[in-house]
């Protein structure tokens, strides 16, 4: 595929959107930490959640579809749902596909044409979220099904939007959970494994943010700093579905 190509089929434009007045401040502890405090590497992908038991589901496959935001947010609410209970339940992302309104069309138009995750957080926290056995997915958008399923699974009371790009804060998030976030995977078409460095360096290069993803990780290797990022795009891509960006 061309980038444009890859781009149409694999990610989806992602936005920040205006924040809900029912998104919670981050605690102080997130917001004031500083780095020499934490943890000098987190892996969601083998560490247990504190009740015992794995904090991630398998890696998903958003296939052609720009649904990235629906998996990026489906993944976080499945791993706050492990680590606070210690029950890991495998969600669908269809649900937010099909039935997340986006009027204001905040990153994209809905469905497989984009949305935020923030948008999924805001209906879950109204609406909940099915089991994927029961809402199967399909790649495409339909219409919504929920009055025709069983009852919903799970839900969130509220969430927490961290300041945009500011390490520290992040770090101090993904120790407590994997989290969700925005990136420019328009580089990542390509990438097989290894610590990535195809980031900007520089504030003149241009940076299009354009995919969701989960942050579930970072550390350290040879010297270089790094994330851990699971993406969507099946386990066959990077090392196991997972990306190792540095922090430029």
């Amino acid at each position: 595929m061309t980038a444009a190509q890859f781009k149409g089929y694999y990610q989806g434009y992602v936005a920040n959107m205006p924040v809900d007045e029912r998104v919670s401040t981050a605690p102080a502890d997130i917001l004031n930490a500083k780095v020499e405090d934490l943890a000098t590497s987190v892996d969601w992908r083998t560490a247990q959640s504190p009740k015992g038991g794995p904090a991630m589901t398998p890696v998903k496959d958003q296939g052609g579809c720009g649904s990235c935001w629906a998996f990026s947010a489906t993944e976080s609410i499945e791993s706050d749902i492990a680590i606070e209970t210690g029950t890991l339940l495998e969600l669908a992302p269809q649900e937010f596909v099909d039935c997340v309104p986006n009027p204001e069309e905040c990153g994209g138009t809905g469905g497989c044409q984009g949305a935020t995750a923030e948008l999924a957080f805001n209906y879950t926290m109204t609406a909940g979220q099915i089991l994927n056995k029961d809402y199967t997915y399909t790649a495409h958008t339909g219409q919504c099904k929920l009055k025709k399923l069983p009852a919903t699974a799970a839900g969130i009371k509220s969430f927490v939007k961290l300041p945009i790009n500011e390490y520290a804060p992040l770090l101090a998030a993904v120790n407590k959970q994997p989290i969700s976030i925005s990136v420019d995977a328009s580089k990542w078409q390509t990438y097989e494994g290894g610590v990535f460095k195809g980031c900007p360096t520089s504030t003149s290069e241009t940076v299009d943010i354009d995919h969701a993803v989960q942050l579930v990780g970072y550390g350290t290797d040879a010297g270089t700093d790094y994330f851990i990022v699971r993406n969507s795009w099946t386990n066959h891509w990077g090392e196991k579905g997972c990306a190792c960006p540095s922090p430029s």
